[in-house]
């Protein structure tokens, strides 16, 4: 919300816009952050964990 208008963006949209600006270096840590969260996350499901 910016000087009390509520924004109509889509996040996808607002997500797109920052992720084609962004640098390689960043993209491959968020892709790596992803990858190790999903891992994790199964790995706990398979072993009754959390």
């Amino acid at each position: 919300m910016r000087d009390g208008r509520i924004c109509e963006c889509e996040p996808v949209d607002l997500l797109c816009e920052q992720i084609s600006g962004a640098s390689p270096d960043v993209l491959q840590t968020m892709t790596r952050t992803f990858a190790q969260t999903m891992m994790s996350a199964e790995a706990d499901a398979l072993c009754g964990a959390g």
